[in-house]
């Protein structure tokens, strides 16, 4: 973890702006606002404490992002973590690796059918505290976690039937489908973030615009392992619906 992530410096220019405002305003009052320990936050800013995804639900409710800045911090937030369980992970093997019977118990498990380049577990948290419909897919495109708010939207779940063929295509307009397609092969390249409206169906097979914001999810290596997709509803007017939150 270091201080230069993306959600650590997001935190850090808001305790800026919160002092140009008040030049008595201190560290203590920011965590009192944030419902977390002086300390822990101290730490949190000097990269010393990785953010939990409880903290980063709660900070994200409390502190005012663009849209599309929210989908980066809770990006950051599970880059850092996944990093942080793969030290755990290797430092956990360097102490059992002259162990030959817990080799053969791993074999099987770090196949490379069994061993998944994105962490399923920890991007589930983090789609599932953004209200707004998300999905995190493979390189690939096969999309492997969808939160409630697009289940609800869309009917779309990830089962045994629907694990091997669930993309961004079985809920988008079939016009639309084609161009996120083409716009994501574009952003693939250049492993960039893009936007791009579309239209979502929904339980009674009608469709709704949205205004989509896809940004890629790196290893530690910056090799691309996956993307996370979150869907903004618009208005008929196509202005965003999503409020931003406000600094009290």
């Amino acid at each position: 973890m270091t201080s230069s992530s993306f959600h650590i410096q997001c935190l850090k220019r808001e305790l800026d702006v919160r002092k140009l405002r008040n030049p008595r305003y201190s560290l203590r009052a920011f965590a009192r606002a944030l419902n977390v320990h002086p300390s822990a936050l101290s730490r949190m800013l000097r990269g010393s404490q990785p953010l939990s995804l409880k903290s980063a639900s709660e900070f994200l409710r409390k502190i005012p992002l663009a849209p599309e800045d929210r989908i980066q911090f809770a990006a950051s937030v599970a880059n850092e973590l996944f990093l942080e369980t793969r030290n755990q992970v290797r430092r956990f093997f360097e102490e059992e690796s002259n162990n030959s019977h817990f080799w053969s118990l791993l074999q099987p498990m770090t196949s490379e059918s069994h061993a998944p380049a994105l962490d399923q577990n920890l991007y589930r948290e983090i789609a599932e505290f953004m209200p707004q419909p998300t999905w995190v897919a493979t390189h690939e495109g096969r999309i492997v976690l969808v939160n409630r708010a697009l289940s609800q939207q869309t009917g779309a779940l990830i089962d045994a039937h629907s694990s091997d063929r669930l993309t961004a295509q079985t809920f988008l307009h079939p016009e639309d489908g084609a161009i996120f397609q083409w716009e994501w092969e574009i952003a693939k390249r250049s492993t960039k973030p893009f936007q791009l409206k579309c239209r979502l169906k929904d339980l009674n097979d009608q469709y709704h615009a949205y205004m989509i914001r896809t940004m890629p999810l790196k290893d530690e290596h910056g090799q691309v392992i996956g993307w996370l997709s979150t869907a903004y509803e618009l208005s008929a007017s196509g202005v965003l619906q999503d409020k931003l939150p406000t600094t009290k």
